[in-house]
């Protein structure tokens, strides 16, 4: 899914598939918030299984096409303004800024191995 772009299948403006309008913003993932990515993946496939994997993957999507057209609904961050954060699943948090019309996916953290 992340190879040589650093967008994704995020890069492309595409449609909404309820509203079919434009989306507005774009994800643009980081090297970290891939790596977090792939960090996190690896630990569900190990720890549990195909479907626990999945059903985050799942909801991460569905949390980040929300983000698209409402890039705002993450709450700022106590200590850095331009960063906001969403609650992603039970356990996760995404770390994001907003810059023009791109949502930069900062990281993805586990709350329950956060440090």
């Amino acid at each position: 899914m992340f190879g040589a772009s650093k967008r994704g299948h995020f890069g492309l403006k595409r449609r909404n598939e309820k509203t079919n309008k434009i989306v507005a913003y774009e994800i643009v993932w980081t090297p970290a918030a891939q790596e977090d990515y792939r960090q996190i993946i690896d630990y569900l496939l190990d720890k549990s299984n195909d479907n626990v994997a999945e059903r985050f993957t799942n909801v991460l999507f569905k949390d980040l096409t929300i983000l698209e057209s409402m890039p705002y609904i993450g709450r700022p961050h106590s200590k850095m303004s331009a960063v906001r954060e969403l609650v992603t699943g039970s356990r996760y948090i995404l770390f994001y800024t907003v810059l023009r019309q791109e949502i930069i996916l900062l990281n993805i953290i586990n709350t329950s191995r956060a440090e």
